[in-house]
């Protein structure tokens, strides 16, 4: 499984763009710096949908945030890149507590691509998971190097 994070924003109301930091080329594996330097969202997930293709068992997770304010901008991203015949639903995510597909059967029925967002609301209007519905934060914190190796 791979996953990864990245921030999408939309210039000009013709692409949608996946950023972060700039990258620097010797600091990051060469998948990272291809998905995450600054280019159109579009590419980034067109070549994921041509992964997935190539690769019938793997899994791959993207963690959105999200700036998009166009109505269905993401999701639309996501359709014409292809990458809906892999879509994880949203309907089938575990609520209250239950559990999650084993991989084998996330496998066999094709549903090989997990999309959240930060943006609670697309849940509801585009089908994109909220993060924090289904997933909690680690917030432990070390004081000291000692209370790491007890």
């Amino acid at each position: 499984m791979f996953g990864k994070d990245s921030d999408m924003l939309m210039f000009e109301r013709v692409d949608l763009f996946g950023c972060k930091q700039p990258l620097q080329r010797d600091e990051c594996s060469d998948l990272e710096y291809f998905l995450f330097s600054q280019q159109p969202a579009s590419q980034t997930l067109k070549e994921i949908e041509l992964f997935l293709v190539a690769n019938p068992t793997e899994i791959i997770i993207i963690f959105i945030e999200d700036y998009v304010q166009v109505p269905n901008g993401v999701s639309e991203v996501f359709t014409n890149a292809g990458l809906k015949q892999f879509w994880f639903p949203v309907s089938k995510m575990p609520k209250t507590g239950g559990d999650w597909p084993t991989v084998d059967e996330m496998i066999q029925t094709n549903q090989r691509l997990l999309v959240f967002t930060s943006v609670e609301s697309k849940e509801e209007s585009e089908g994109i998971a909220y993060e924090w519905n289904y997933m909690v934060e680690n917030m432990c914190e070390y004081t000291n190097y000692i209370q790491v190796e007890s």
